[in-house]
């Protein structure tokens, strides 16, 4: 299992949802846990060496979560550099970058 490391860029929310996607499917799966707004990185742990992933993160506040910003391309979960498969960012655009 590889990890994948998740940055955040603050704004105005009580926290973020982070999901996964395999490749290939439409069923999206949160990754356990509520962030902070307070963070800005995530770690996604357990992917599947070889395989690619789509993620995407919800901004909450008081009134419930926001749209989903997604990565524009899927992610390979492979383990190059020790703990990280890739870090993508999000900020006030409305796309992700890998």
């Amino acid at each position: 299992m590889v990890a994948c490391l998740v940055h955040l860029f603050h704004c105005t929310t009580s926290g973020y949802v982070v999901e996964k996607c395999e490749d290939g499917t439409d069923f999206w799966e949160k990754v356990p846990g509520t962030i902070p707004s307070s963070k800005n990185n995530h770690v996604v742990k357990d992917l599947e060496p070889g395989k690619k992933y789509k993620f995407r993160v919800k901004a909450e506040n008081k009134f419930g979560p926001g749209q989903p910003i997604e990565t524009n391309t899927a992610i390979l979960a492979k383990n190059p550099f020790g703990n990280y498969v890739q870090a993508f960012s999000f900020g006030s655009s409305s796309s992700l970058s890998s």
